[in-house]
């Protein structure tokens, strides 16, 4: 009996201080963070708490949809229930992890589809700040899939992932008070839905030279690309959802325009490379650029305007300015 009562008070040790152990490691993990993830995991953590079933229309993609197409002007101009779901760097199958997040929860007529990064997936690679947002994704089939693609059966990698600790500990040199600050950015994020706005400012004006597609080389999607986009368009379809691919320009080159062209009318999607739709809408290359890449909400606004307007017109989308109690009434009106 008193061995017995030994081994019971030993594994009760033991229990609590595993438990410790857990708590401290996610904690420190935290505090060793990158904080300029902190609004990828609030965006995730925004899209999550949104109503089932609300948003006709939702956009994925990198930074260059995330910052380049204002969702809440698409509502303000057309009534269109838009939330874009972008984040920074998102390679092809992150984008894809997205989507099935997206349609899990919402029921859209239409998804729209950023291919700056079309030709890259994420394969065999170390815990990142792209990885690092996805752990706020729902578990699914598809995102355990999208786990073993990038971390194969490298054990250490999925422990950095689900403790995050092990894989920021070389930030121990330049963890500052940022590190133990909660940033939140949740509140913008409803008023914009989803849009990470980039104020037009005088400090968020940078003067870039749009290229014209004549200059730039063309490349060849990969195998693993299309597959990728075969998977993505398949979702979409088993869920009587349409496809729209965009392209939004910045300052450097697109080398897919003709491959996407291809692909988009093969699979009877539709495709728009904003490159050549520049004068209509609007775009002026010295006013509308927070950076080389991105725009501020100058361009992002007219991006959203002459988009808005085109979805209009080949998607029966509901006009929600005319319906009471909407998320829109409630965080964009009058924002």
């Amino acid at each position: 009996m008193k061995n017995c009562k030994k081994r019971y008070t030993k594994w009760i040790r033991c229990l609590v201080f595993a438990c410790m152990f857990f708590v401290i490691a996610g904690y420190w993990g935290k505090v060793l963070r990158h904080t300029s993830m902190d609004i990828c995991i609030d965006q995730v953590e925004t899209f999550q708490s949104m109503p089932r079933d609300t948003f006709e229309v939702v956009a994925l993609g990198s930074s260059h949809i995330w910052k380049d197409l204002d969702t809440s002007e698409m509502y303000r101009s057309y009534g269109i229930g838009a939330y874009n779901f972008g984040a920074y760097w998102q390679h092809l199958n992150t984008t894809e992890l997205f989507l099935d997040q997206v349609l899990a929860t919402q029921k859209p007529k239409v998804v729209i589809i950023e291919t700056y990064k079309v030709n890259e997936l994420l394969e065999d690679v170390d815990m990142d700040g792209e990885m690092y947002y996805t752990r706020g994704i729902r578990n699914s089939t598809q995102k355990i899939s999208y786990l073993n693609r990038c971390f194969g059966t490298d054990v250490y990698r999925y422990i950095s992932y689900m403790m995050p600790i092990f894989c920021w500990q070389k930030n121990w040199e330049s963890v500052g008070e940022a590190g133990f600050r909660l940033n939140t950015n949740t509140q913008n994020l409803y008023e914009t839905m989803g849009y990470n706005a980039t104020p037009y400012t005088k400090e968020n004006i940078t003067p870039v030279e749009l290229q014209s597609m004549d200059v730039m080389e063309q490349y060849d999607l990969s195998e693993d690309a299309i597959a990728t986009l075969d998977h993505m368009v398949d979702m979409c379809r088993d869920n009587n959802v349409e496809v729209v691919f965009l392209m939004t320009p910045h300052g450097g080159e697109w080398n897919y325009d003709l491959a996407m062209k291809e692909y988009a009318k093969a699979n009877d999607c539709a495709y728009y490379n904003l490159y050549e739709h520049v004068d209509e809408i609007g775009l002026d290359g010295e006013t509308d650029y927070a950076d080389g890449g991105h725009m501020n909400d100058n361009g992002a606004r007219k991006v959203a305007i002459w988009l808005g307007k085109v979805l209009k017109e080949h998607y029966n989308l509901t006009d929600f300015r005319d319906m009471n109690e909407t998320i829109w009434k409630q965080y964009v009106d009058g924002k």
